[in-house]
């Protein structure tokens, strides 16, 4: 039969003196759109996004992170290069790596997104709902677009030429500073594109 698994590698933000990042953060300080984005990377049931009461997942209610699907799509737009997991747990997957294994087992994401990266068009979903599963489905790919709640009027001439696909996206994408509360960036593209970052902060320049 299964085993439940309640051991803790690692506390909510216990690596942060390491610099090491946990994507799930405090479950108190998580957004609901957040919170439901983790809902279905570990349920894949969309009847449970967005529910009225917090639906009991985890083990840990401070750790709503789904270490079980480590295979979702959704971990690897989210910038997840590792999986710090007890080493009791073996990961048996075509896009992990074990490189640790020690008081815990290491294992490297293969698939992981850039934390920053340009995209050349995009589509407009409205439904969070809708978003969220068509983030882990087959048919979306996430270096070609990205997904707008609403069709960005102010740059419609913009995206008339970013949709024409003449010319192949071209970019690059240098960190010039990057701490806890700032970032610098230095994006050059070849033409007008959609700057993808995955981090939410107040002070990023570019």
């Amino acid at each position: 039969g299964e085993t439940e698994l309640k051991v803790n590698v690692a506390q909510p933000n216990t690596l942060q003196p390491y610099k090491l990042e946990d994507v799930s953060g405090y479950s108190s300080l998580i957004s609901k759109d957040i919170y439901s984005l983790f809902v279905y990377v570990q349920t894949k049931d969309p009847s449970k996004l967005y529910p009225k009461e917090i639906i009991q997942l985890f083990s840990n209610t401070n750790i709503p992170y789904p270490i079980y699907n480590f295979r979702s799509k959704i971990l690897d737009l989210l910038n997840v290069k590792y999986f710090l997991v007890p080493n009791l747990i073996t990961l048996e997957s075509e896009n992990t790596k074990r490189v640790y294994n020690g008081d815990c087992a290491i294992y490297e994401n293969t698939d992981y997104f850039p934390r920053a990266f340009v995209v050349s068009d995009f589509k407009i979903i409205n439904s969070p709902k809708k978003t969220i599963t068509e983030l882990e489905s087959g048919w979306f790919n996430p270096y070609e677009q990205v997904i707008l709640k609403y069709f960005p009027k102010e740059y419609e001439k913009v995206i008339r030429q970013v949709n024409q696909g003449i010319l192949p996206l071209n970019y690059k994408v240098d960190f010039k500073e990057y701490d806890h509360n700032k970032i610098v960036l230095q994006v050059t593209v070849n033409k007008p594109s959609i700057f993808v970052l995955g981090h939410n902060l107040k002070d990023i320049i570019l």
